[in-house]
């Protein structure tokens, strides 16, 4: 239990910087908290006027009047877990996440808003593509400039995991994006019935000549556009200076489409791009638009790797926080391919300890309690018994000294 808490701190430690706002992140507490798109000026004053990064947001959606009536005093933590899987995934939580999160809420080793954006973290398969097509048409609706909220609840009743959900929607709603395919008018065709003429001249051997009319070619017109379907994810992540090359995407249509399958996008500067893919038949039916969102990463030094302690790490990006992370753990020698992967297990460090062997899942084991902060030995710190601890309560009860030896200078993670 005690190495499986070091790893927590250490991957806690991991996290590079708090998460800065974006349209997409905040679009997502909106359909996590209240089940409906953000509306214009709400968004405006949480991107733009708050000051606060994603966390604080998160906290502060429950200062507000909306979220007060919707989750009142008394509301039960299990009534809110089953509220806020339904809000983003259209259904309820299953068995061992609402065991797990209802453990942590009762416990108050969690807040509200910290199990939201952790739910949202966590989307997968099916829970990945119903919250993406709600981001897709809640973007969509503020940046539409709509400021009607009963609107922006009914916007995403209708929307679910399948892809074809989120065009009728944007149609629906008069919000870009929407396709509509071309309306032809069916002209009525007269039916020519087939003549023939013989013609019979005298005389016991006549001959006869004969004229046949063939209907017209009544084939009909081509209507149907093409699919579109992407190669790969939807969202991709790509690390600041490396170079990105489109999975692409494929159309299928009974006529040859014209769609470019290796898009290069700007890897130069940080930030969220969209690559958005169209495609038109040869009888001019243009397919529903389909996007690729490309994040790109960059680590807080400004560069695309960190170093430290001799071991070179990549930067990441979650697809569904923007958070930005190191590709594995501190001390993992390569990035997980596997749960039983050793290899990319890496080091436990105890809180606020220097990296001086102690780490190691190789070093020896004791039960005595350090009297230095910063002079620890190299043992890994066991201690059973109250304070659960790696030091002596009287050394540094407040923590004051390794909080300061776990601090960020220049955003980069500085441990002594």
């Amino acid at each position: 239990m005690f190495k499986k808490l070091s790893l927590l701190l250490l991957l806690v430690a991991t996290l590079l910087h708090a998460t800065p706002p974006s349209e997409a992140t905040v679009t997502r507490l909106y359909i996590a908290t209240f089940d409906r798109a953000p509306d214009s000026a709400g968004l405006t004053y949480w991107l733009n006027d708050s000051g606060l990064d994603l966390e604080g947001i998160a906290t502060s959606f429950f200062d507000q009047e909306e979220t007060q009536e919707r989750y009142p005093s008394g509301f039960s933590h299990a009534d809110f877990i089953e509220e806020i899987y339904k809000n983003l995934f259209a259904r309820g939580a299953d068995s061992d996440g609402f065991e797990y999160w209802h453990g942590e809420l009762e416990g108050a080793k969690v807040e509200r808003s910290i199990f939201i954006l952790a739910v949202i973290n966590g989307a997968l398969g099916d829970d990945a593509d119903i919250l993406a097509n709600k981001l897709t048409v809640g973007l969509k609706f503020v940046q539409s400039g709509r400021e009607d909220v009963e609107e922006a609840k009914e916007i995403m009743l209708s929307i679910t995991a399948d892809a074809t959900t989120v065009n009728p929607t944007l149609c629906k709603y008069t919000l870009s994006g929407c396709y509509t395919a071309p309306i032809v008018e069916e002209e009525e065709e007269e039916e020519e019935e087939e003549e023939t003429t013989t013609s019979t001249s005298g005389g016991s051997s006549g001959s006869s000549s004969g004229s046949t009319t063939t209907p017209e070619d009544t084939t009909p017109e081509d209507t149907t556009p093409p699919v579109i379907t992407l190669t790969g994810d939807a969202t991709v992540n790509v690390v600041n200076g490396t170079t990105y090359e489109d999975a692409g995407a494929t159309a299928s249509d009974d006529t040859d489409g014209d769609i470019t399958d290796n898009i290069v996008v700007d890897t130069s500067t940080a930030g969220t791009y969209v690559v958005t893919y169209n495609v038109t038949d040869a009888a001019g039916n243009a397919a529903t638009e389909v996007t690729r969102t490309v994040i790109v990463a960059t680590c807080p030094n400004g560069e695309s790797t960190l170093t430290h302690n001799g071991t070179e790490y990549s930067c990441v990006v979650s697809p569904h926080t923007d958070k930005v992370w190191l590709d594995r753990n501190l001390g993992a020698s390569a990035v997980c391919t596997a749960l039983d992967d050793t290899a990319c297990y890496g080091d436990y460090y105890q809180w606020g300890r220097n990296f001086n062997g102690h780490e190691k899942s190789t070093s020896d084991v004791t039960e005595k309690l350090a009297d230095d902060v910063n002079d620890a030995g190299t043992e890994f710190i066991k201690y059973s018994s109250s304070p659960l601890d790696w030091v002596s309560y009287a050394i540094d009860d407040a923590g004051a000294t390794r909080n300061a030896n776990w601090s960020k200078q220049m955003g980069v993670l500085y441990v002594l």
